[in-house]
């Protein structure tokens, strides 16, 4: 439902104004129950998957992609989130779900520090980044803000290897903000024994090592709308992503 507002003229008067923006992000999280607000992820209507299987939310924030998942399927979930404030939402709001929430993000085992945009002492922590440079385009390309003049702090945050899972994992997304390869990287054990569908956000920063590194290991590439998959190459990805004017894009990475 709360997708049908994107592309309207009240989602671009969100995006110039950084109280709503931060306003927004709150009244999506009172009304949880109508996600999910992107239409790419009706696509998995039409994927099946076995019962026993895990489906991982890496980047899990507040819990959206894990109450989105939960609308299509009632396997368990492994979230992982690093923003110890984030993490408690998650906790809260995913208390009646099937998941297994872990307090770290996938990376190089060790604390980090990544940079969050504030307004006064609130956090838009749905902006949330490692690299302070890579955070500012992002803002620039996704909203209509002024990201210079946006006060931004750190926040510390784990990191760690992937758990050993026993069962087989059917389903990964990967919204990460710039770090997806690396994440990819250290996941790589569980895509060459379960060959799971990924999806993945697009971000312009590690976009096409991801493309790359998965091509190898004979993914195909597409994007959902119109209600079908659509296979698109690397430059097709990228045309599209030009086109989605301040819109996030999720590309779907699967085996046939």
């Amino acid at each position: 439902m709360i997708r049908f507002f994107r592309n309207s003229v009240l989602e671009r008067s969100v995006k110039s104004n950084i109280f709503l923006l931060f306003f927004s992000n709150c009244i999506i999280e009172l009304f949880s129950f109508l996600l999910p607000y992107e239409e790419d992820w009706t696509v998995f209507k039409n994927v099946k998957i076995s019962k026993k299987d895990i489906i991982l939310d890496i980047g899990a924030h507040w819990g959206e992609s894990a109450i989105s998942f939960s609308k299509y399927y009632d396997n368990k979930i492994f979230c992982f989130e690093p923003n110890p404030f984030i993490f408690k939402k998650l906790e809260n709001k995913t208390k009646n779900l099937n998941v297994k929430l872990f307090k770290y993000g996938i990376g190089k085992q060790g604390s980090n520090k990544i940079f969050v945009p504030c307004f006064f002492n609130y956090h838009l922590s749905l902006w949330a980044s490692g690299n302070l440079r890579q955070l500012k385009n992002r803002i620039s390309k996704y909203t209509f803000l002024d990201a210079k003049k946006i006060k931004y702090k750190k926040i510390v945050c784990l990191f760690n290897q992937p758990p050993k899972i026993k069962e087989k994992v059917a389903i990964i997304k990967i919204d990460v903000e710039g770090q997806e390869y690396q994440v990819i990287k250290k996941i790589n054990d569980i895509i060459n024994k379960d060959k799971p569908l990924l999806f993945i956000e697009y971000n312009e920063d590690s976009f096409e090592k991801t493309y790359n590194y998965l091509i190898t290991r004979k993914y195909h590439s597409f994007i959902y709308f119109n209600n079908k998959l659509n296979k698109k190459n690397l430059k097709e990805i990228i045309e599209n992503s030009r086109l989605s004017e301040k819109r996030t894009l999720n590309v779907i990475f699967r085996k046939y």
